[in-house]
């Protein structure tokens, strides 16, 4: 599967064509011996956070050979990795073209996956440049260190999570959401039912053990009174 490919490259097969835990440590000792890493000759590794890559074992393998690794947050790497930004558009354009070429001259053939390797040379050597490295890691303010390339709309919330702040009565103390109210309909007599649907009560009255009103003593009489002499 390796006919073909770029100088000092490493292939690893998996069912899934996904990395797993149990691949990536073998590709970590490749990078380690090609950039010669030692505890003497420290290196860093600028990478993504994938389940695959932050493993005890690529932990331990990483502290014991002066390899120190930086994880990008989720769901950022479009904006904060070089390779992302200048290096793989350029690829997949070129190797889409190959491909094109490949499959106008092999039109019996088609692609398979010992011809990818071979395919992917030309395009891996015309956009792994020195000039596009620079400039990914110049785009996303590693280095130079550029705190501020990221632009301040791009931390606005979207638009399916934006929602109203709730809305605070003078009377609510500071930092407490007002609950909402239950929507009640009329009763029968035209007053709101309570939450249960029961009628509102006038003060002083009271449910019976049988579920009929009873009066408090004076409150009842009083509230008539006052209804007189209004």
């Amino acid at each position: 599967m390796l006919h073909g490919a770029p100088n000092g490259s490493k292939g690893f097969a998996n069912p899934s064509g996904w990395m797993n835990r149990d691949l990536f440590p073998q590709v970590l000792e490749h990078f380690i011996s090609i950039m010669n890493v030692s505890l003497q000759n420290p290196g860093l590794l600028i990478m993504d956070n994938h389940d695959s890559h932050v493993t005890l074992n690529v932990i331990d393998l990483a502290r014991q050979s002066g390899l120190t690794i930086l994880t990008f947050p989720p769901h950022c790497s479009h904006r904060m990795q070089p390779l992302d930004v200048s290096v793989l558009g350029p690829f997949k354009t070129y190797y889409n073209q190959t491909c094109t070429e490949y499959l106008l001259a092999h039109r019996e053939k088609g692609i398979t996956i010992y011809e990818v390797a071979s395919i992917s040379a030309t395009p891996f050597y015309k956009a792994f440049t020195i000039e596009n490295i620079r400039a990914g890691f110049k785009k996303v303010g590693i280095y130079p260190i550029n705190r501020n390339v990221v632009p301040e709309d791009a931390f606005v919330s979207a638009e399916p999570s934006d929602r109203p702040l709730p809305v605070q009565n003078q009377n609510d103390q500071e930092g407490e959401v007002p609950m909402p109210v239950p929507e009640m309909a009329p009763g029968p007599s035209g007053d709101a039912p309570g939450p249960c649907g029961d009628t509102p009560r006038p003060s002083g009255v009271t449910p019976g053990p049988s579920g009929t009103h009873q009066d408090q003593p004076g409150s009842h009489q009083d509230q008539r009174g006052l209804l007189r002499a209004q």
